[in-house]
């Protein structure tokens, strides 16, 4: 909550200090008085220059030449000086989906769901899931923040996989897949399915998310387990409909 502002430097009297000390008026043809001697200053160049700025709080009116820069942590709430972070040159900022989440909350209760699948052998509950899911709708609502979900499911047309146990192999590759995805994403496994919610980016399609897990399916598992899944675009609606019934 600062504004910066000039240095007014009154040559005759060598008085100096911020520009709005000198503010005589509230409309564009204000006057520059002296504070110190009283005199209007007329001509820059030649009854006083502008040698530098200086910051002003404006909820103390405290200046100085510098301003202070502090961060604050959306995860643990503690603030501190920019000086005492570490420094790194990024070419490109963008905001991830859990950076918005944590603006438009309270901040701590973004990172819940990532600390919940750290602490956990297994992929979160099914419950869980869409219980975030149905919270992250909001922010869809009123930021326009897009989300998709899509269920991943065994085509059993094409199933070569007898010799392996279905609900072992859906806990791997939710594992792998989990390992792909970005901050903030949701993961979990159901009834045979694995579901998986992502925070899109505002050019994205659920076509293009489906695009990147077959990638990564493709890349992680042999040809039998890829050809075996198949990828849907999921109605969290009707999931919320299925659940609540």
């Amino acid at each position: 909550h600062i504004k910066k502002e000039n240095i007014v430097h009154h040559f005759k009297c060598a008085y100096q200090a911020a520009e709005h000390n000198f503010i005589q008026g509230a409309n564009r043809f204000a006057e520059l008085i002296c504070p110190h001697c009283k005199e209007e200053l007329i001509h820059f160049g030649r009854d006083y220059d502008k040698p530098g700025e200086v910051f002003i709080c404006e909820s103390c009116n405290q200046e100085g030449s510098d301003s202070i820069v502090v961060g604050r942590c959306l995860h643990c709430q503690t603030t501190f000086k920019a000086d005492d972070a570490a420094e790194c040159h990024i070419k490109d900022y963008t905001l991830t989906p859990l950076g918005q989440r944590a603006v438009f909350s309270s901040g701590k209760e973004a990172f819940q769901q990532l600390d919940h699948t750290a602490e956990n052998s297994t992929l979160p509950p099914y419950a869980d899931f869409l219980q975030q899911a149905k919270r992250l709708r909001t922010y869809e609502e009123r930021y326009g923040l897009p989300i998709s979900i899509l269920s991943l499911a065994f085509n059993t047309d094409k199933r070569k996989l007898e010799s392996l146990e279905e609900e072992n192999l859906l806990q791997t590759i939710g594992k792998t897949i989990a390992g792909y995805m970005r901050e903030g994403d949701l993961i979990t496994a159901y009834d045979g399915k694995l579901f998986i919610l992502i925070m899109n980016a505002q050019d994205d399609t659920p076509q293009d998310v489906s695009q990147r897990l077959q990638a990564v399916l493709k890349d992680k598992f042999n040809e039998d387990i890829y050809e075996a899944i198949a990828i849907s675009v999921e109605q969290l609606d009707k999931l919320l409909e299925v659940k609540s019934s």
